[in-house]
Formats: C-alpha cells, sequence, structure tokens
C-alpha cells in the first residue's frame, strides 16, 4: 500500500512539472526558439529531481522490507532466575536462559548488574558482575542453559555495599509504612513499602540475518542474616552468616527487543569500563 502510494507521488510530481513547463512555454511572450535550450534545460533538471525522489523512495521501501525479514526469524531467549547464593562474600547468579523463538540463537552474551537504591561506588549507582560476560556460541529452539555454563559473580565490595544499601532501605520501609498509620497490619504491609536493590541480567543475541536482539530482566535482590538457632548468644560481626534472598514484591521484569549493533556494542563497552568497582 505504501509503495503505490509513493509511486502515484512521483508520477504526479513529474507530471507537473511537465505542466508547468508546457505552461511556461505556451505564455512565453517573445520567440518560442528562445525557450528551447531553457525547456531542455529544465525538462532534465525535472527528470533527475523525479530519479532522485524515486532513488530515495526505493532504498527506504527495500531497508523496511530487510528489516521485516530480519525481525520473522526471532530468537526469544526468556530469562528466570534459578537462584543466588553467597560463596566467601562473592554473590553467585544462577539464571536460566530457555530458546522459545523460533529460529536459532547466535552469539549469545549474558551480563549482569546490581542496581543500588541508596548507596554508590565511586559516584556509580549500579555495579556490573566483575567477570566478562558468559559466551554461549548457540542456543537452538527450545534449548535452555543454566549455571553450568553461566559464570555471573559480584565482588567482595558490592557485597559489603549491598548489606548497607538492604538495611537502609528496610529503615525506610518500616518508617514509612509507620508512617502510613497502618501499625495494626504492618506485618502485611511491610514488603509492599520496601524497596529492594535490583539485580539486572542482559542477554544480547542476533539471528542468522544478523539482526541483534536484548532481553533484559530485573529481580529485587536482598541480603540478610541467617537465622540464629534457639537458646544462642546473637554471633559477632565476624561470625555472622549472611544469605541471599530473592523477594517476590514487586514482580520481577522481562522484555525481549531488537536492537542496533550500535547499542549492543555500547552498553557492554559501557559496562566493561566499571567491572573492577565490585571488587574480587
Amino acid at each position: 500500500m505504501r509503495r503505490n502510494i509513493f509511486l502515484i507521488a512521483i508520477v504526479a510530481v513529474a507530471c507537473l512539472l511537465i505542466i508547468g513547463v508546457g505552461v511556461m512555454v505556451f505564455l512565453w511572450p517573445g520567440d518560442k526558439q528562445d525557450l528551447v535550450g531553457a525547456g531542455t534545460m529544465m525538462a532534465t533538471i525535472a527528470l533527475a529531481l523525479v530519479t532522485v525522489i524515486y532513488v530515495v523512495i526505493m532504498k527506504h521501501i527495500l531497508d523496511s522490507d530487510r528489516k521485516r525479514l530480519q525481525l520473522s526469524f526471532s530468537p526469544i531467549l526468556e530469562v528466570k532466575l534459578e537462584s543466588s547464593h553467597l560463596v566467601r562474600d562473592h554473590i553467585n547468579v544462577n539464571p536460566v536462559i530457555t530458546n522459545s523463538g523460533n529460529t536459532p540463537a547466535i552469539e549469545v552474551q549474558v551480563d549482569a548488574e546490581i542496581g543500588f537504591l541508596n548507596s554508590t561506588i565511586e559516584g556509580n549507582q549500579s555495579v556490573p558482575a566483575h567477570f566478562r560476560p558468559s559466551f554461549i556460541s548457540c542456543l537452538s529452539q527450545g534449548e535452555t542453559i543454566n549455571k553450568d555454563k553461566l559464570h555471573l559473580g559480584f565482588g567482595t565490595v558490592c557485597t559489603e555495599v549491598l548489606k548497607q544499601d538492604v538495611c537502609r532501605g528496610l529503615k525506610e520501609g518500616r518508617k514509612m509504612a509507620f508512617s502510613k498509620e497502618v501499625r495494626g497490619e504492618y506485618w502485611d504491609r511491610i514488603e509492599s513499602v520496601i524497596r529492594f536493590p535490583k539485580l539486572r541480567i542482559y542477554v544480547y543475541y542476533k539471528n542468522h540475518l544478523g539482526q541483534f536482539f536484548k532481553s533484559f530482566y530485573e529481580h529485587s535482590i536482598s541480603i540478610q542474616e541467617s537465622p540464629t538457632k534457639r537458646n544462642e548468644p546473637p554471633p559477632r560481626d565476624s561470625e555472622k552468616h549472611w544469605t541471599v534472598a530473592l523477594p517476590q514484591i514487586p514482580q520481577p521484569i522481562f522484555s525481549p527487543d531488537a536492537i542496533d549493533e550500535e547499542v549492543y556494542r555500547r552498553e557492554l563497552e559501557e559496562r566493561e569500563t566499571r567491572r573492577q568497582l565490585g571488587g574480587w
């Protein structure tokens, strides 16, 4: 439909130019022979202009068709968070990624970052995983990869800042809950007003035609002290045991989308400059 409209527009412009030249020749008061050279020149310019318009419009149409073809082969990599745990003050993240699209995903790269709410590290409110993105050469339709092939982790500095950030968030949530006079239903409402730091997982990939895609997953993350057994004294700070929790409030966010190669490279390069912030 659009193609027909563009072609009709080109024909209309050409007709108007030809009519304009004809009217000018008919109304010229002097010798008509003087207009032969000028008319030829104007007709040539008009033809060149129509050709340029035609080429631009056809390029736009072909680019749109090529983009539509590339997007018709869409691998969709779904991301779910299986677990996350703490090992020697290092946070290890275990996502599960499944290709639910209609074509294989090629050159898959999986990256992650933690976004703080009330804290920063050297002025940065988000810190990427301390290893470079995990790489999978190909993921076929229906295939799943898990922690055996994915290595996403955060260092000791990130862990300590996350503890502080979660504690501040809990204090602010409790204050907000009481300020809204919901003390009678405090324990039912407290989780709805607490804001947790965010764990974000980025999955970059492309199809066999070279079109790039990105799947984005965001989940709340918390870190808390392991409960002590009954009749045991509270442990000293050096003896405390911490565990990583994945609160379900608010609900996790997942969104796949097609992107340009420039966006893919820019995002990876930007996070690469901040990997050392989380420590080792």
